[in-house]
């Protein structure tokens, strides 16, 4: 059994959320130009090779890991001994928990003085392709976080 930690494919949508959440199909020249032609897929490739940030993240939660993918195959053995029915994926569980907590290092800057880069410019410049004005003045933001769609997209699965 093998853990990978990576996204969903999804191509970068041609939609924005406004500061108060609403949908507006109408962009500005440099929303258009963010992501064209690029997947999370892509993005993630990019973010690997140039900051490591995944490998990083499982760096320095292996031992959290561990724990969560070990209680939760425990679970689902007692529950069979016990003669519940088996979940279809023993480690549904687990993966949901390092899901949550990869997304949260990301909202919570975890990675900030520990990978060369980070925190990054543009997110320190408050970057954020969310709005029409993405290079607006504004408060900084955690890194790799732009558009949210990286984050959101994150999974991590066992083969």
């Amino acid at each position: 059994m093998q853990l990978v930690l990576g996204v969903h494919d999804m191509g970068y949508a041609a939609q924005f959320h406004t500061s108060a959440g609403a949908v507006k199909r109408g962009k500005s020249k440099a929303q258009a130009a963010y992501g064209k032609g690029k997947t999370t897929g892509d993005v993630a490739q990019i973010l690997e090779a140039k900051y490591h940030i995944m490998r990083t993240f499982f760096d320095m939660n292996s031992k959290d890991i561990a724990t969560a993918i070990e209680k939760s195959m425990v679970g689902s053995v007692i529950n069979m001994v016990n003669g519940q029915p088996g979940p279809i994926k023993p480690d549904a569980q687990a993966m949901s928990d390092i899901e949550t907590a990869f997304k949260q290092a990301l909202s919570m800057r975890a990675f900030d003085g520990v990978i060369n880069g980070v925190p990054t410019q543009a997110s320190l410049g408050g970057v954020s392709h969310r709005f029409k004005r993405p290079y607006a003045k504004r408060a900084a933001r955690p890194s790799f976080i732009n558009t949210g769609l990286y984050q959101s997209s994150f999974a991590a699965w066992t083969e």
